[in-house]
């Protein structure tokens, strides 16, 4: 099992530490769209892949003020890097802004909730975007 990040971000530098902090150990590569950082962000970015030993691949695309936009520009590079999702090829992908952090959420529950029902397609994670926690979403989803 691979375990993606799908990030958005421009001029996300300050947002980063804790954000990386909250994902290492956790995650298996990084895909970032960057909209035109004048900031550091790409190099935060690929230093901390280098010294976590995760994968970090950053795509440039000009924000096109539409974030559905720029999260297909994510998924896209996502399948070319690291195939498309299948039963042989076990891909995950975690959807999580540069302003938030995961809480909650570790490897060996995902694989025990994927043991019990193989149909699990998607699944809550509890974040916080330093304002109190949130759940993305109400529940477990099914294919």
């Amino acid at each position: 099992m691979k375990i993606i990040v799908n990030l958005i971000c421009q001029n996300s530098e300050p947002q980063l530490p804790a954000y990386l902090e909250s994902l290492k150990g956790r995650i298996d590569g990084i895909v970032a769209v960057d909209g035109g950082s004048t900031d550091h962000t790409v190099e935060v970015l690929e230093t901390w892949g280098r010294e976590n030993n995760v994968s970090v691949r950053v795509k440039s695309s000009p924000w096109p003020d539409d974030f559905a936009r720029q999260r297909n520009v994510a998924l896209n590079v996502t399948r070319v890097e690291y195939g498309a999702a299948s039963p042989e090829n076990d891909i995950w992908i975690l959807v999580i802004d540069d302003d938030d952090t995961l809480s909650e959420f570790d490897r060996p529950t995902l694989e025990e909730m994927l043991a019990k029902n193989p149909e699990v397609c998607g699944l809550l994670c509890r974040m916080d975007n330093g304002n109190g926690f949130f759940n993305c979403c109400n529940d477990v989803h099914t294919c």
